[in-house]
């Protein structure tokens, strides 16, 4: 985890630069969701740097000469996610209460639900993004995995598109189809399936990666 950090330290001043100039926009438009969607996305990409450094530099081939379990490398990885995601979610909070201070929205309790169920969809997005792209990346390596992103991405927003345009969506009563159900009761569902899909995703990583040879 400290190697991961350590080689990601050379891109700190871009990562910063760019974070900033997500929170600008974001707070220019007075739109929350939309530093928290960007700010999610392009740290989630942290890890795929990770796996193209480690190959640029054999890593796993130097790091299987010391007495460290094959686990404990994709492990690493793994925690390396939820110290991403983490981040994101702690910024995106960060972000969501300056501009709603900007705006002036400090007092609108509706506001801050709307906020606050946002990040925990972009929480959910991104357990669930790095959820597919782990264990392709130990597949086929950062490269490829990057077309990956590009279908994880497209996928959901062309599902949604066609759905619109498939659907009615304006017949369809969501009030009556979730009344007397919690919503808080669902959303703790959806979490607890999104970690439990993350941690089959590290099991199959681990498969993957006990049976590759360098």
């Amino acid at each position: 985890i400290l190697k991961d950090l350590y080689n990601l330290k050379a891109y700190a001043k871009q990562y910063i630069l760019t974070l900033l100039m997500f929170a600008f926009v974001g707070f220019v438009i007075g739109s929350s969701a939309y530093s928290q969607g960007l700010v999610t996305l392009y740290l989630c990409m942290m890890p795929v740097t990770a796996f193209s450094l480690d190959e640029s530099s054999h890593w796993d081939r130097y790091a299987l000469t010391m007495p460290i379990g094959r686990k404990d490398l994709v492990a690493a990885k793994y925690v390396m996610v939820l110290i991403t995601i983490g981040s994101a979610f702690i910024l995106s909070g960060i972000m969501t209460v300056v501009i709603r201070f900007r705006m002036g929205e400090s007092t609108d309790m509706q506001g801050w639900m709307a906020d606050g169920l946002s990040l925990a969809i972009i929480l959910i997005y991104g357990l669930l993004f790095c959820s597919v792209l782990l264990p392709f990346s130990f597949k086929f390596g950062a490269e490829r995995a990057r077309m990956i992103i590009i279908l994880i991405v497209l996928i959901p927003v062309a599902a949604i598109f066609l759905i619109s345009h498939l659907v009615d969506l304006d017949r369809i009563d969501l009030g009556a189809l979730l009344a007397g159900i919690n919503p808080l009761f669902i959303l703790a569902a959806v979490v607890l399936v999104t970690f439990i899909l993350f941690g089959i995703s590290y099991m199959i990583s681990c498969r993957i990666y006990e049976k590759k040879e360098f």
